[in-house]
């Protein structure tokens, strides 16, 4: 009997389905990614969305593909609010479908589960990474997913019917970095106002420290459903033996977020880390800090000794 994985994600409103349906299924449905392990698994893509998007989602060629790849489907709810206010509420939401996502997958005893954002880009055979490793007997895997601009990705993004190669979509990401990244370069004097990760780049890549990292696939756990956070909050710490990608082409998922998303991203005078993150992070996201995660793979990214040093100096700084 074939194993059951459920993939989940919320997409509503104009811009959100758009990015979803227009370069989030084109990367997923390449021929290397969803129709490459189909056969392997039982696998169902759940969407949440709202009832004014719920028709446009439907009647989509790419969202017909998806359900002629996988078994497809949506769930609708209702907006009482304006648009702004929608937009606003998205990290509520976020929140209340995972919860949501959890309980379906430990009622229907699914082995596998994806939590998707509507803005996320795969590369060529990111999911036959991803399901080998989860094979291999892990629990989760774990990636941070770099952040891009929705606004020029979508430009190139848009010349090709097929997801690129992981060396292609991360050269893309790199040059059209969403400004949210820009402003966590360690040295910088327009830093981040939202320190959940730490960059130190170089011409070729770049090398995170982050208090934040997703299990793009994780084993869904009972203990889940007492968490009140985000899925990159306390939910990393409970999977079992998860296996870090350390290089990000081990699981080459990008941000295509839009420009306007957390700005203005900097703040004229450099936040207190350490007093921000005792008020923002959970304690087990300290534990996350160790991890050297490299773009697009250490050995291209080239650190020099003293950012690797730096890097660990300013997590020692933060340790609880």
């Amino acid at each position: 009997m074939k194993k059951k994985y459920l993939i989940t994600n919320v997409v509503y409103g104009p811009l959100y389905s758009k990015i979803f349906l227009e370069q989030h299924l084109r990367s997923v449905l390449d021929e290397t990614n969803l129709p490459a392990i189909s056969g392997r698994y039982d696998i169902t893509y759940q969407v949440y969305t709202d009832q004014a998007s719920k028709a446009a989602i439907e009647a989509h060629a790419n969202f017909k593909r998806l359900s002629a790849t996988v078994t497809a489907k949506i769930t609708a709810f209702d907006w009482t609010r304006d648009d702004k206010v929608q937009f606003d509420m998205r990290y509520s939401v976020l929140m209340q479908v995972f919860q949501d996502s959890l309980k379906t997958a430990l009622e229907e005893k699914v082995s596998y589960l994806t939590a998707w954002v509507a803005d996320l880009v795969v590369a060529r055979d990111y999911f036959p990474k991803i399901m080998n490793r989860m094979d291999q007997g892990h629990g989760a895997v774990f990636v941070l997913p770099l952040r891009s601009a929705f606004e020029p990705m979508a430009h190139h993004l848009n010349q090709t019917n097929r997801a690129l190669p992981a060396y292609e979509l991360f050269a893309l990401g790199f040059h059209n970095l969403h400004p949210l990244w820009v402003a966590c370069e360690w040295v910088n004097k327009r830093f981040t106002r939202l320190p959940f990760s730490f960059l130190w780049s170089t011409p070729s890549g770049i090398m995170a420290r982050s208090f934040s990292v997703t299990p793009v696939v994780f084993r869904p756990k009972q203990i889940m459903l007492d968490g009140r956070g985000m899925i990159d909050g306390e939910v990393p710490a409970l999977c079992d033996n998860p296996y870090w990608c350390e290089d990000w082409t081990e699981a080459p998922v990008i941000g295509v977020e839009p420009l306007f998303c957390y700005y203005p991203t900097w703040s004229p005078k450099r936040v207190n880390i350490k007093a921000w993150s005792r008020k923002s992070i959970h304690p087990s996201q300290f534990a996350l800090l160790k991890k050297r995660l490299y773009y697009p793979d250490k050995k291209t990214a080239r650190l020099g000794i003293m950012q690797r040093l730096r890097s660990d100096a300013v997590v020692r700084g933060l340790s609880l």
